[in-house]
């Protein structure tokens, strides 16, 4: 009976076996020229991608997820599994595996690209201030950026002083000898440092090429507002015994 069985599935694969090397064998009556292109064009066709398998495998994938949070779909806990308190221990096991693991293999990559600290010179007084908040590209903080820098390291004169400050208005502190300045009407940061960059050599240039210095006009006066620290309540004290 099994001889019987093996002997009607080869019978059925001869049929399939000719089909398939119908197309080759028209090209070549050699048998072994037949084999050859029978096995490259398996190989050819194994590279080409299948699209259905891919929507096949981005469906089950979908599907996945779907299941993955639906509290219906649980299976029953019989105690073979971690507490939420044992899952939050091993995921902070894997954080500090994955920093161990950036240390032994990244750090060393990266040691060839340092570069020693040089501190900022006597002329390279004006600090710009930018912001970032990762993950989130579109904020508009991201693009914003503030000036910072002590008026008197500009060295100009009485009279050019006066017309400065007076341009720059309430910017700059006299309490702090600072000018901050900020923009964020750009759309990205590195425009809005220009912008400003620009906005201070104007400034400078009419403070000392302007004919007018406006020595007439008095300069404001800013009051510092005072930082209200309450007092703490007595009745909240300890009582002595």
């Amino acid at each position: 009976m099994s001889r019987f069985l093996l002997s009607s599935s080869a019978a059925g694969l001869i049929p399939t076996f000719k089909t398939a090397i119908q197309p080759f064998a028209a090209k070549s009556r050699s048998f072994s020229s037949t084999i050859k292109l029978f096995k490259e064009s398996a190989e050819t066709d194994e590279t080409k991608p299948d699209p259905m398998y891919s929507r096949k495998r981005a469906l089950q994938l979908q599907n996945f997820e779907l299941d993955a949070f639906d509290v219906e779909k649980l299976e029953p806990w019989e105690g073979d599994d971690h507490h939420i308190y044992g899952h939050a221990l091993l995921e902070s096991i894997r954080d500090v595996r994955k920093y161990l693991r950036k240390e032994k293999y990244e750090l060393p990559v990266l040691k060839k690209h340092h570069k020693t600290f040089v501190p900022p010179t006597k002329e390279q007084f004006v600090v710009f201030q930018t912001n970032k908040v990762h993950g989130r590209p579109e904020e508009p903080i991201n693009r914003r950026v503030t000036m910072k820098l002590k008026v008197s390291n500009l060295n100009l004169k009485p009279k050019e002083l006066h017309k400065f400050l007076l341009m720059v208005g309430p910017r700059y502190s006299p309490h702090t000898d600072m000018l901050v300045m900020s923009a964020d009407s750009e759309l990205t940061s590195v425009l809005n440092k220009k912008l400003l960059s620009d906005q201070l050599d104007d400034l400078l240039n009419e403070s000392i090429k302007g004919e007018d210095k406006f020595e007439d006009i008095p300069l404001p006066t800013y009051k510092k507002p005072k930082k209200v620290v309450p007092d703490f309540p007595k009745e909240w004290l300890p009582q002595p015994n």
